[in-house]
């Protein structure tokens, strides 16, 4: 009949992921002041959406730019160990 639905068309499935939370206990507070860190840093680089003529757009040199990404890269790779 067009219009009715039955109660399991609705069903939601919910999928818990343990492996989500052995990497929430481990993540440290030195884990969240690198990531802030280095989002604030990174976040100068961009052309910022709300127009602020107060921050001038800088873009960075390519030294920054591979100290950051390898930065960035072995903070990943910790994370991502906080797994196992």
């Amino acid at each position: 009949m067009p219009g009715h639905h039955t109660e399991a068309a609705f069903e939601t499935v919910i999928e818990v992921c343990p492996n989500m939370v052995k990497i929430l206990a481990r993540f440290s507070n030195d884990d969240e002041k690198e990531f802030q860190a280095s989002y604030s840093r990174v976040s100068q680089w961009a052309k910022r959406h709300d127009k602020s003529v107060l921050v001038n757009y800088v873009a960075p040199e390519v030294d920054a730019l591979e100290m950051e990404l390898n930065l960035v890269d072995s903070w990943f790779k910790r994370i991502r160990g906080y797994k196992n």
